[in-house]
């Protein structure tokens, strides 16, 4: 699956691949100026496979931050163009996934509340958002090979969930929550921020925080898996553990073969950082 990329709205060139002959040359291509615009932050980005892909980000628009995003498009950055043309209050902690062909999904809070914005592959324009749940924060999504997107997010203490059928328009939303005790807080503190990762046979796989805990959960198409994992552990050597935070994960196409790296607390005070297979 593509990499996210943190990326400052001045593009750090990929880095160039020396030949072997050359290895002790390697350079960084310059930099290419996305957007020059006031006040521009909180930028995220992500590449399909056929090297298509969008940087999205806030900005400000009439005194007002919203939503933007660049689309890549033959090697090239296309114009800024915003996102959330319809909503006249600020937008913020914008998210997108890719798929071949242009395919772009988004995810981002404005007034409190999830917006999804899906461009099929090949579109002309924009659509415009698709207003989602109140109470939400900290959105992340993901799209898969074969079309197949989530996205996950907090919202009244619990860690939610949607999926997006190939070829659809819109999200569907996941009844159960994700967390393993709904009375517990989950997600909403830093480092307790759910990601989402999708394989290719568009199985979801969800890393969060949950009660100073690490956990992982699976996502069948509109089911959440009955065998949630806690990735934190107990002792590590001969020291205790104390639990964990600032979760992140990758997968592989099969989604049977995933990642999940995290920090993991120890009672002396000390952290570790952990990697896990799933």
């Amino acid at each position: 699956m593509p990499r996210r990329l943190a990326l400052s709205l001045i593009v750090a060139g990929l880095l160039a691949v020396p030949s072997a002959a050359n290895a002790a040359s390697a350079t960084f291509f310059p930099g290419e100026s996305v957007d020059s615009g006031p006040g521009a932050s909180s930028p995220r980005v992500d590449l399909a496979q056929d090297g298509t892909g969008a940087v999205v980000y806030v900005k400000q628009d009439g005194g007002v931050e919203h939503v933007f995003a660049s689309r890549l498009v033959g090697g090239r950055w296309q114009a800024p163009e915003r996102l959330d043309p319809g909503l006249a209050g600020p937008a913020a902690q914008p998210v997108v996934a890719a798929g071949n062909g242009g395919e772009l999904v988004v995810a981002f809070v404005s007034g409190g509340q999830l917006y999804t914005v899906v461009r099929p592959a090949h579109a002309r324009s924009w659509p415009a958002p698709i207003p989602g749940p109140p109470g939400a924060a900290s959105p992340s999504i993901d799209l898969s090979t074969n079309g197949v997107a989530y996205v996950a997010w907090t919202a009244a203490g619990n860690v939610q969930a949607a999926r997006l059928e190939r070829g659809a328009t819109s999200f569907t939303g996941i009844a159960q929550p994700l967390d393993v005790n709904p009375a517990e807080e989950a997600g909403g503190l830093p480092g307790e921020q759910p990601k989402v990762v999708v394989a290719a046979d568009g199985v979801a796989l969800v890393v969060f925080g949950e009660a100073g805990h690490v956990f992982a959960r699976h996502i069948y198409e509109l089911r959440v898996s009955t065998a949630p994992q806690q990735l934190d552990v107990a002792t590590l050597g001969a020291k205790q553990g104390a639990g964990g935070d600032s979760a992140d994960v990758a997968t592989e196409a099969d989604s049977s073969y995933a990642w999940a790296v995290f920090r993991q607390r120890l009672a002396d005070g000390t952290t570790r950082t952990l990697a896990r297979r799933l």
